[in-house]
């Protein structure tokens, strides 16, 4: 899927956050892993540019947005038209995924939740600084720095993580 991934390095976007989230199953889960719970409290402050991803009518109505797929042709586009992006717990595991993979490829910024990527199979040997920025420990501290992001004053700190993304990559 290479040939597929598009590069965009340019901070000029029209979105500060988006995200691709599937609602993910909850049996067994601590309820604030739950794909919901960290939407309320982690994402819907945000607001985001966009969100897409594959949810039920309930967990629509749970989280109070519809939330629909979108095509595979639009994933880098939209990725390309936000700064930042954040990824989650997979159904409550703290297994790595290929998301922040696909961010890196892109070109925008992928935030970790504090509980996404347990074992730091992804971030354990990438460049100093990078891990202990893209890893948030708080809503409040992912807000703020999502907001930083989107600044002139965050633009070169931005340019900075997306480099080190790209070479880790």
């Amino acid at each position: 899927f290479g040939d597929l991934i598009s590069y965009n390095g340019d901070w000029e976007r029209p979105g500060r956050f988006g995200l691709f989230i599937n609602e993910a199953r909850a049996i067994g889960i601590r309820p604030e892993l739950q794909r919901k719970a960290i939407f309320r409290e982690w994402i819907t402050p945000l607001d985001p540019y966009f969100v897409h991803g594959s949810w039920s009518d309930e967990g629509r109505a749970a989280i109070g947005r519809d939330i629909r797929p979108t095509p595979w042709a639009n994933y880098y586009p939209s990725l390309h038209s936000v700064r930042t992006t954040f990824t989650t717990p997979s159904s409550g595991s703290g297994w790595a995924t290929a998301k922040p993979w696909e961010a890196f490829a892109a070109g925008t910024v992928c935030f970790f939740h504090p509980e996404y990527d347990t074992q730091n199979n992804i971030l354990a040997d990438a460049p100093d600084g990078l891990s202990s920025w893209l890893r948030v420990k708080t809503p409040q501290d992912l807000a703020h720095r999502v907001r930083h992001l989107s600044t002139a004053a965050g633009a070169a700190d931005w340019e900075w993580l997306v480099q080190m993304q790209r070479l880790h990559f």
